[in-house]
């Protein structure tokens, strides 16, 4: 099941984006910030790690969000605002993952970043983003 929480995380994070569907009304953060929700059934671990899991996901993708109005980071420089959320997400998968959750943090930071500069360059746009984001923010899943 591990397997499959980097396709579900992308398409989660996908839906989370800002006014992907107009004819919604509600909030649709909802979906990236309960993504640690469906994370921790699909690799159960306790309710204990299923509650942590919940909280650092919903931190990460509301609180760390690489946004300009992002309170944490807003008076980063821009690169360093997804590199920063990134690392953020990343290491939201540390109840579950353990120690190679650290690994999770770095390899995140280093995919939002670089996702951020191809953004730039104009090379890879949404929906492939925000798809990514997702899917390589939890790759160690894998």
């Amino acid at each position: 099941m591990s397997m499959l929480i980097p396709f579900v995380s992308a398409i989660l994070f996908r839906f989370g984006g800002s006014d992907q569907w107009k004819w919604c009304p509600t909030n649709q953060k909802l979906w990236r910030w309960l993504m640690g929700a469906v994370i921790g059934l699909m690799l159960w671990k306790g309710w204990l790690a299923y509650a942590l899991t919940i909280g650092l996901y919903f931190l990460s993708t509301n609180l760390f969000g690489y946004g300009d109005k992002t309170p944490i980071l807003k008076y980063l420089p821009k690169p360093w605002k997804f590199a920063c959320s990134g690392l953020a997400f990343g290491l939201a998968s540390i109840p579950l993952l353990g120690w190679w959750g650290l690994l999770q943090g770095i390899v995140s930071g280093a995919a939002f970043y670089g996702l951020y500069l191809l953004d730039e360059s104009n090379i890879i746009k949404n929906p492939w983003q925000e798809l990514l984001r997702g899917a390589l923010g939890t790759i160690c899943y894998l």
